[in-house]
């Protein structure tokens, strides 16, 4: 004989299908509160530990420039904490003179973050020259010269690049041209 039940056996099988529904709706709740988790909290948390702590901080690039002003342009350019960037041009440039404009306080913390990265603190104070697999070093006499410098709550740095420096430094040369966006003035991209 079957057992006794209230509810018609129809119904019992709706019954047990919507439970399992409901169950599996929040079991995918539960997973997608996990991956909200995990790909917003945490990158978040992991960003803040890489963003650099300061109060004060100036960068400086300056271009010597040569003998040739069409060749190596002089100008110097710098940035400070608040994203004021300050450029004179001197020869071999567009607009000579100085120029003032702001870029964004993320755009300067991402690049003293590039100097932290390549720990420009302990380069060398100067290339002048490339060392060569054999141990011997290969110079040039002619190259547009650059000393970048950074101050960052009295901490100071200043390195000069003729020639043969790093790869690293070479890129942050680069970033710290297109960040501070002087091309504009310089003539040159």
């Amino acid at each position: 004989m079957p057992p006794a039940c209230s509810v018609p056996l129809s119904c019992a099988g709706i019954a047990d299908k919507t439970l399992y529904v409901m169950r599996l709706r929040d079991f995918m709740n539960l997973k997608l509160a996990i991956l909200s988790i995990v790909l917003f909290v945490i990158p978040v948390t992991g960003q803040k530990a890489n963003v650099p702590e300061f109060t004060r901080v100036t960068i400086t690039m300056k271009a010597e420039g040569g003998p040739c002003d069409c060749v190596f342009p002089a100008y110097s350019v710098s940035v400070d904490e608040n994203g004021t960037v300050i450029y004179h041009g001197l020869k071999g440039v567009t607009v000579r003179g100085e120029k003032i404009h702001s870029i964004s306080i993320g755009a300067v913390r991402d690049i003293v973050s590039d100097f932290l990265r390549i720990d420009f603190f302990s380069l060398e104070n100067s290339y002048t020259s490339r060392k060569l697999p054999n141990g011997n070093s290969e110079t040039i006499d002619h190259a547009n010269a650059t000393t970048i410098s950074i101050d960052i709550d009295g901490e100071k740095k200043s390195v000069y690049i003729f020639y043969g420096a790093p790869r690293e430094l070479i890129d942050l040369q680069r970033k710290l041209y297109e960040v501070t966006q002087i091309a504009q003035y310089t003539g040159r991209s």
